[in-house]
């Protein structure tokens, strides 16, 4: 007889009880077991043991897809007949459809994955369930790096479960948003947050997608909507920290379109209503003045000029800082008025108004040299000059050095 050492019963016992081995042998009784009970499984009214075994045995081996195809069996059998027995049998299908789904992505096969999610709306009139399964199908598609497709199906399930479910629905249709903004489909994006603000607008994500919405419109250049989605922030949210800057982005939107008439409405409405607590009131005068100036209200833009300054010289710390920029430029404006003025000048030929005359434009010339010298004194630290140059004095809108685009919200 064979003599076993007990170092080769100590590694057979080892390879014995090793995860994957017992795995198999588990997998191997449950077929041996299926085998063995799917011929008492018929039309014999007593065969649920049976086909309870079956089950047991495939649940063992986390053989779900087979669990799946077995229940859809035993729905025919007169022994699953009874409606408890069929509801069990239904709960069961789309408990294997979700479970094969997660074994999928747990391997890392995302797209399989995703398509036996999608099957499980098909199989439950649950909206939770069905929506929640298709969230996990979008996730599956943006693990395989197809967001595209990953946000299509957030905005189905938006569409389609949105109203009985406003929870997911929002939350699905943000996702899309966020998805499609991510590939630079900002008008989709767009499109997604709108879905957000006019579906679900008293949901958590509703004013953070009426903003994003306006930023991303107005960075499609389509100013009206985006001035229509800042309005209504404004106007919705006008607690929200950010509501100040909201409203003035709306003046900045119809300012870059080259709007100075609703620009300079914007500005000032911005004045007069968040004069206590806006802390961009040195920049809202300069930019008002900056837009009566280019209408040719040369005498209502000194007098933002000169408010706006004012208000700067007020402050202190950092919210000075922040306006020194926007100081100087009114300041320069200043000169530019001055200067203005030194133009309407005329010489005439007779000698006593010529000598009058030329004394005035001395003066003038002289003023407005004081004042653009004295715009060095603002010490503007950021490298920003005032703008008004001889291009400046034309209607062409020019960029803000305080940055209107701000991050979408998430």
């Amino acid at each position: 007889m064979r003599r076993c050492s007990r170092g080769s019963h100590a590694g057979r016992r080892d390879l014995q009880e090793r995860p994957d081995v017992l795995r198999l042998r588990r997998v191997r009784r449950g077929d041996q077991a299926v085998r063995r009970d799917r011929h008492e499984v018929s039309n014999d009214a007593n065969a649920g043991p049976a086909g309870d075994r079956i089950l047991s045995s495939l649940n063992k081996a986390q053989d779900y897809e087979n669990i799946e195809n077995w229940a859809r069996k035993l729905k025919k059998a007169k022994a699953f007949s009874s409606k408890d027995q069929q509801d069990r049998l239904d709960r069961l299908i789309v408990e294997s459809i979700q479970k094969s789904g997660d074994k999928y992505s747990e391997a890392g096969k995302y797209e399989q994955a995703a398509t036996f999610y999608l099957r499980v709306p098909k199989e439950t009139s649950d909206t939770k369930v069905a929506s929640q399964s298709m969230m996990n199908a979008g996730v599956m598609f943006e693990k395989a790096k197809q967001p595209e497709k990953a946000a299509d199906i957030y905005l189905e399930i938006a569409e389609k479960y949105g109203e009985k479910n406003q929870e997911i629905g929002e939350k699905a249709a943000f996702t899309a948003g966020q998805v499609y903004e991510k590939v630079i489909f900002y008008d989709k994006a767009a499109k997604a947050y709108e879905l957000v603000w006019t579906k679900f607008r008293t949901g958590s994500k509703s004013a953070d997608a009426l903003y994003n919405a306006g930023l991303l419109r107005q960075a499609l250049g389509q100013n009206k909507e985006a001035i229509a989605h800042y309005q209504e922030y404004a106007r919705k949210f006008r607690e929200r920290k950010d509501a100040p800057d909201v409203a003035f982005n709306i003046g900045v939107v119809y300012e870059s379109a080259g709007d100075e008439g609703p620009a300079y409405q914007a500005y000032l409405e911005y004045t007069k209503i968040y004069r206590s607590s806006g802390k961009r009131l040195v920049e809202a005068f300069t930019r008002a003045g900056r837009m009566s100036y280019r209408l040719g209200q040369f005498r209502r833009s000194k007098d933002e000029f000169v408010a706006a300054q004012r208000i700067w010289k007020a402050q202190a710390g950092a919210e000075k800082k922040v306006g020194t920029p926007w100081a100087a430029e009114a300041r320069y404006y200043e000169g530019e008025l001055i200067f203005k003025d030194y133009e309407k000048v005329t010489l005439d030929v007779n000698p006593s108004k010529l000598e009058k005359a030329l004394k005035q434009k001395t003066k003038l010339l002289s003023e407005a040299e004081k004042v653009y010298t004295s715009v060095v004194d603002y010490q503007i630290s950021s490298g920003r000059r005032p703008r008004c140059s001889a291009s400046d004095r034309s209607t062409t809108a020019s960029p803000s050095p305080w940055s209107t685009r701000r991050p979408p919200r998430g």
